[in-house]
């Protein structure tokens, strides 16, 4: 399954189909909720999510799922609630790694008395029953124990590499960093060589 990003489009993953069907893949994507052809007025990491497990119910199961941006951080929670998931293999391209991060930058655009962060975060709890703290890549890659591709761009700055240089630092066996330069946000899933490695992954036997 692909999982586009914020204010994107599935449409803009094609490249990825025909190399996946030729390595015998079924390829599952839709535009996410309140975008594209998709019905919904609003979206976050948590309608996301819910919707990937629901498409999962329906068409599932998945032997593996590649989410961009929003939909790397949608993804690796929907990808951590999935059954027999050591079997299945996670991509996340230049996800948004860490909520508490957009959070701050947000609040850096928009600056607001501490109360109103607080009450802020409070709300994101008492509207899905999970903390900020939850809503972390981080979290989930260190949690499984599936296979799982990383791609970053350094020179990122919707998804900030700084997030990432942490796990770099520790054990993950399970975790390969594939990490670029001058590619950015965007241009770094329609990279050809990119493309080619995330195919190779997911074609590739698990270890």
């Amino acid at each position: 399954m692909i999982v586009h990003g914020f204010s994107s489009y599935a449409y803009k993953f094609e490249k990825y189909i025909n190399p996946l069907k030729k390595e015998g893949f079924e390829i599952l994507a839709f535009d996410a909720p309140a975008h594209g052809s998709s019905d919904g007025k609003l979206i976050n990491a948590y309608i996301y999510k819910n919707a990937l497990l629901r498409i999962e119910s329906l068409y599932g199961p998945l032997y593996g799922i590649m989410g961009h941006s929003l939909g790397g951080l949608a993804a690796s929670l929907a990808f951590e609630q999935l059954t027999n998931r050591d079997k299945k293999k996670l991509v996340l391209v230049a996800p948004a790694t860490e909520t508490e991060t957009a959070i701050s930058n947000f609040f850096k655009l928009i600056p607001a008395d501490e109360k109103i962060k607080l009450a802020f975060t409070q709300l994101i709890g008492e509207l899905t029953d999970k903390p900020v703290s939850y809503y972390s890549v981080s979290r989930v890659v260190k949690s499984i124990r599936s296979p799982v591709l990383w791609v970053h761009d350094k020179q990122d700055t919707i998804c900030t590499f700084d997030d990432v240089k942490p796990l770099l630092t520790i054990d993950l066996p399970h975790v390969q960093f594939l990490i670029t330069e001058h590619l950015g946000h965007s241009k770094v899933y329609k990279d050809n060589k990119v493309c080619s490695d995330i195919v190779h992954f997911f074609s590739s036997p698990n270890s």
